[in-house]
């Protein structure tokens, strides 16, 4: 991950060496951290840099391949990857399993999110959009 200042120029950031997790997908930010999407599970960097954690499915998420992150104003972070369900990450970056059960003939791959002005989550896959609430 490379980063340009204000100035152009341009310097690398963040490259942790494995490919998977050096494959970016999306981007997101939050007060004190940078989420990562990648192929290899969710990074979360500090503003400077540094590995805060990481999550996988060695560590409660159920797909490795992440497609999109939403972060909240309540301070959870979506996780867009292959379930049945939608995972949220909290502040104290415990994982969580949405309620609702996504059903269909195909693997719900979750490729977008957007968040409701009533606060409502609502996920794009391949095959359908579903809402957690």
């Amino acid at each position: 991950m490379f980063l340009r200042n204000s100035k152009g120029s341009v310097r690398q950031f963040y490259r942790s060496g494995d490919t998977g997790e050096d494959d970016i997908k999306d981007i997101e930010m939050d007060a004190r951290n940078i989420w990562l999407a990648t192929t290899n599970g969710v990074i979360v960097l500090d503003k400077k840099g540094i590995l805060q954690k990481k999550f996988d499915i060695n560590n409660g998420l159920p797909h490795n391949s992440i497609n999109k992150i939403l972060l909240t104003p309540d301070g959870l972070s979506y996780i867009g990857t292959e379930s049945d369900k939608l995972y949220k990450i909290d502040r104290d970056f415990n994982v969580m399993a949405g309620k609702a059960t996504m059903a269909g003939s195909t693997r719900n791959r979750i490729l977008s999110f957007t968040q409701t002005k009533n606060g409502a989550v609502w996920a794009a896959t391949e095959a359908t959009v579903f809402s957690d609430f």
